[in-house]
């Protein structure tokens, strides 16, 4: 059966348990409404591969759970009415010219028929959005749509974005866009904060403050996942690792060019290759 199946019921279920929860004051926007394991991913400098790794590990993370479900035969987050991740795009305004996570696995295609809730829009207009959600392959999908070029959001406003978005997951795709360096109050709020590194020595000297600001996050007690991205022989690991203070955590190669072409031609993440899938499960599984 499809995963696409059942995005419907599965809205309509999340809906009405949303609309309870707003009515009976459970959510006021800094307190999650769902109890989610709220995951950020930040990458070191732009371009590390940020967006290409949270919306494949929430891919993964919905096939892990169904697995773990089926085998110890109880109800997944998906049959609760939850989606199993929602994937967050923490950006503040749209850059000119830049790719959109939207355009990633083209949200617009998964959504023909179904309306596809402007999460951003909406918070940049005061309205609630703890009770709508966008379900699509059991990931609840918030991300700014191509037409949200006009609006700025504080870091406050991003805070209750993603403390309002519904799922077991909540996996944040942390961009510099439009945030300045205003990023203490949002790595805060992640009980896990993943720093994704492409090791050029440009990249790793473009980041000095993000390291700082992660570090300290580190040091106030968020767990903290340090990946190196892209990796190839031509990286000198000695001066990466004296950069970084220490070894990173997981080493992800440079994907097989062909199979990430593949996957956005399809409008898939690249969990759906099987030459990358391995390495998306090797992250996602050290990370929860």
């Amino acid at each position: 059966m499809s995963i696409f199946s059942n995005d419907k019921n599965m809205n309509n279920r999340l809906n009405r348990r949303l609309s309870r929860a707003v009515a009976d004051g459970v959510t006021d926007g800094t307190l999650p409404v769902h109890g989610a394991k709220k995951i950020g991913f930040i990458g070191l400098s732009s371009g590390a591969g940020v967006t290409t790794l949270v919306q494949a590990v929430a891919d993964c993370l919905v096939a892990t759970l169904r697995s773990k479900s089926s085998r110890k035969g109880s109800v997944s987050p998906q049959e609760m009415g939850m989606a199993a991740a929602a994937v967050v795009e923490v950006a503040g305004s749209l850059a000119a010219g830049s790719t959109l996570p939207f355009d990633k696995i083209d949200i617009g295609k998964h959504f023909a028929g179904r309306t596809y809730h402007p999460l951003h829009r909406l918070l940049s207009g005061g309205k609630p959005i703890s009770h709508l959600q966008n379900i699509s392959g059991g990931v609840n999908w918030a991300l700014r749509m191509p037409a949200d070029s006009d609006f700025e959001l504080e870091a406050a406003d991003l805070v209750s974005l993603v403390n309002n978005v519904p799922a077991k997951y909540v996996l944040s795709d942390i961009s510099s866009s439009g945030l300045g360096m205003d990023y203490r109050r949002l790595l805060s709020q992640m009980h896990r904060i993943v720093l994704v590194i492409d090791p050029l020595p440009s990249c790793l000297l473009a980041g000095k403050e993000i390291a700082e600001l992660v570090r300290a996050a580190e040091l106030s007690g968020i767990p903290v996942t340090r990946v190196v991205n892209k990796m190839n022989d031509g990286v000198n690991m000695k001066e990466v690792r004296r950069f970084l203070g220490k070894t990173p955590d997981l080493f992800l190669p440079v994907f097989d060019f062909a199979s990430v072409y593949r996957a956005e031609f399809a409008c898939k993440t690249v969990y759906s290759e099987k030459p990358i899938a391995p390495h998306i499960e090797a992250l996602t599984k050290l990370i929860l």
